[in-house]
């Protein structure tokens, strides 16, 4: 009589059935990873990914995920996904339309946000409620997000944000509202050179070598906007705005346009949910009394974290390659 085998201990999962060629479902299973890879290291990332770590690269008989990416390489014919180039007739057409409307749509809810101490010292925080609620849905419809979460994520995180900037006045409030359209066409910009660097390198270290002075030329060219629409929007008899001030409109700028690389980078909802969290702590330290030091300090450190860390995600995220093929192209978008 032949042996019975012995069951798998629980928790284990099966071992793969012997096979003269254990790599070739795999190939099938991931053909468009494998033919659209930059190198062995772009498969192995997309492995790691899809949960294959050392242990199961065991049963295909390497030692580890590199050894198993390296042979998918070589093993299957590259076909680049050809990357979707915008119309070159008009480069300042409906993108740039589009992201200057919904930046003009910010307008009627900034004007809300900056009656906010006003209401607040007349019908005090309960009576000025219904009056931010307004202008986060208000906001929420203008948001360039698809889904329904990420809009009223947006919405939410933007009506804070730009309540916490209308403190230095309406008009700052507005120049950081009207900057939201250089933030959108400047990931637009990110995400069409990315492409464009994908196809022209043939290693993902010259990819990200690439790609890495690029958010940094981003961040510039925003605050240089963000910065002249403050100057332009500041009414004359205003006082001139200090260092606290500037830092304010700094980090503002910094966190919509961070917020739209992310967005651009095939990750809608980490882009609300940190624009949210961000909106909801400048509202925390504008709203409620803090004991412990000037709100404006506070202000000004919780900013500095908030974009060092949305910037160590849109940058890492820029120096992915899947970043680039994972996002679905919406109508409209």
């Amino acid at each position: 009589m032949g042996r019975v085998p012995a069951a798998a201990p629980a928790g284990v999962p099966p071992a793969a059935p012997p096979s003269s060629d254990p790599v070739r479902a795999l190939m099938a299973e991931h053909r468009e990873l494998c033919e659209q890879a930059v190198d062995s290291l772009d498969i192995a990332a997309g492995l790691e990914d899809a949960g294959i770590a050392d242990s199961v690269a065991h049963r295909y008989r390497h030692a580890d995920v590199f050894g198993l990416a390296e042979e998918l390489y070589a093993r299957v014919e590259r076909r680049p996904a050809e990357p979707a180039a915008p119309p070159a007739a008009v480069p300042w057409g409906g993108p740039a339309l589009r992201a200057a409307g919904r930046a003009l749509l910010h307008l009627p809810a900034v004007a809300v946000l900056a009656a906010l101490p006003w209401l607040t010292a007349v019908a005090g925080p309960v009576g000025a409620a219904p009056a931010l609620l307004l202008a986060a849905g208000w906001l929420a419809l203008a948001a360039p997000a698809a889904g329904a979460a990420d809009r009223l994520g947006y919405g939410v995180g933007a009506a804070l944000l730009l309540a916490a900037g209308s403190a230095g006045g309406a008009g700052a409030a507005a120049a950081v509202a009207l900057g939201t359209a250089s933030a959108d066409l400047a990931a637009r910009r990110l995400r069409r050179t990315g492409l464009a660097h994908l196809g022209a390198t043939a290693t993902i270290t010259g990819f990200r070598a690439r790609m890495r002075p690029l958010l940094p030329l981003a961040a510039a060219a925003q605050l240089a906007v963000v910065g002249a629409l403050t100057l332009a929007l500041r009414p004359p008899a205003a006082t001139p705005a200090g260092a606290a001030g500037w830092a304010g409109q700094a980090v503002l700028a910094l966190l919509f346009l961070l917020a739209a690389v992310v967005r651009h980078g095939g990750r809608p909802g980490v882009a609300a949910a940190g624009l949210a969290a961000c909106g909801a702590v400048a509202g925390l330290l504008h709203l409620v009394p803090v004991p412990t030091g000037p709100a404006a300090v506070l202000w000004a450190a919780s900013g500095a974290v908030a974009v060092a860390v949305s910037a160590a995600y849109a940058w890492a995220l820029l120096s992915r390659p899947q970043a680039y093929r994972a996002v679905p192209r919406r109508r409209g978008a």
